[in-house]
């Protein structure tokens, strides 16, 4: 009896140890294909240059032309051309996809107005927009301005930086005034870091600790099981930074939507004063589409941060798109497609349905924005 159970144990340890080899056999070779590859969100080493954005779910080049914006060159201005300035955070500046897929690209071959050809700037990412809109509209020579606000983070990360003034919008009485606000913590979203020299070379270098890749795919693949996925959202074991769906706002929260909303007043004033159109839509995170129904409905609601918006821009008689209320009357199914599965940004084929729906929304708008054949 005893010689069958150490045969047995032998058995089961000779099994376990190959079990191992295999796991060490698969994560070494996942090493050489992947390396440790971690979100790595470069900062533009200037104008005219091109750098890599790195993230677990992407590799792409981006290209800035000279004023350090990831457009075309801007030349004089046309007589036969219209220019929108879209300004926005890493949705508008389009991290994820190629330019050619970003959404205000798009719109450029879909819009006239009045018979001219569109031209849309893309300024997303340069937050000096924010203080110093009536400056960036006249570099430009803008004739209108979109806005885009990500409810994902846009309240917390990008307009914290209290220790920048606004300029002069132009006005007699202007709404926006500089006040103080204590800066907040970030999402959890990457930080920036200097471009590397050789981007190439180091974005398949190891940072930080390593990344053991058969964990990672045990996960991936346990978070597609909609029920799991759905228990860890519930318990708050998947996303915790929910604080701006709360019904009562605390004290943090109250303070940064004030911010907020002064800070967009100061853009609506400066694009004013300039007699330059003014419109703004609001894209919401994947899980307020996504997982609404799962949010505890006395503690939560989904709704709260788009709507104080939307009020808002309906007391300045702003023209304001909400992508939530689109995104509720949808197929969940085509809203995950619209979304990375792991980073927060639009996918090539949700840039595709915002230019689609921004061109609509402003042809609905301003009768003189017209289609143009074929859309």
């Amino acid at each position: 009896m005893k010689l069958k159970t150490k045969r047995l144990l032998a058995k089961l340890l000779l099994a376990g140890i190959a079990f191992l080899v295999c796991l060490l056999f698969i994560e070494g070779v996942l090493q050489v294909i992947h390396g440790n590859r971690v979100a790595y969100y470069a900062v533009s080493p200037g104008g005219g240059k091109t750098y890599e954005i790195i993230n677990e779910e992407f590799i792409h080049m981006v290209h800035t032309n000279k004023m350090n914006i990831r457009d075309e060159e801007m030349g004089e201005k046309q007589e036969d051309e219209y220019r929108i300035l879209f300004a926005g955070d890493s949705f508008t500046f389009a991290l994820g996809v190629d330019f050619e897929d970003a959404f205000h690209t798009r719109m450029e071959k879909q819009l006239t107005f009045d018979g001219k050809r569109v031209n849309a700037l893309n300024l997303g990412g340069k937050r000096e927009v924010f203080w110093k809109t009536r400056d960036n509209i006249k570099e430009v020579q803008a004739d209108a301005m979109v806005v885009q606000i990500f409810i994902g983070n846009d309240f917390y990360d990008l307009q914290t930086e209290t220790h920048l003034s606004f300029e002069d919008s132009g006005t007699e009485n202007p709404t926006a005034t500089q006040g103080p606000l204590q800066p907040a913590s970030t999402t959890g979203q990457a930080q920036l870091k200097p471009t590397p020299k050789k981007p190439g070379k180091q974005a398949k270098k190891s940072r930080g600790k390593l990344k053991i890749h058969t964990l990672d795919i045990l996960w991936r693949n346990l978070i597609r099981i909609e029920a799991f996925d759905n228990y860890m959202f519930k318990t708050n074991r998947r996303y915790g930074g929910r604080a701006i769906l709360l019904r009562e706002y605390p004290e943090l929260e109250k303070r940064l939507v004030e911010r907020e909303l002064e800070i967009l007043a100061h853009m609506h004033d400066a694009a004013k004063a300039l007699d330059v159109d003014f419109y703004a839509f609001i894209i919401p995170f994947r899980v307020q589409s996504l997982k609404a129904g799962l949010l505890d409905k006395d503690k939560y609601d989904y709704q709260k941060p788009n709507r104080i918006l939307r009020d808002f821009f309906k007391e300045r008689d702003i023209p304001c798109l909400d992508f939530l209320q689109i995104y509720d009357q949808m197929e969940p199914k085509t809203v995950k497609s619209f979304y990375y599965r792991k980073d927060m940004h639009w996918t090539a084929g949700g840039h595709r349905h915002a230019a689609e729906t921004l061109t609509r929304f402003l042809c609905e708008t301003n009768k003189q924005f017209k289609p143009t054949s074929g859309n």
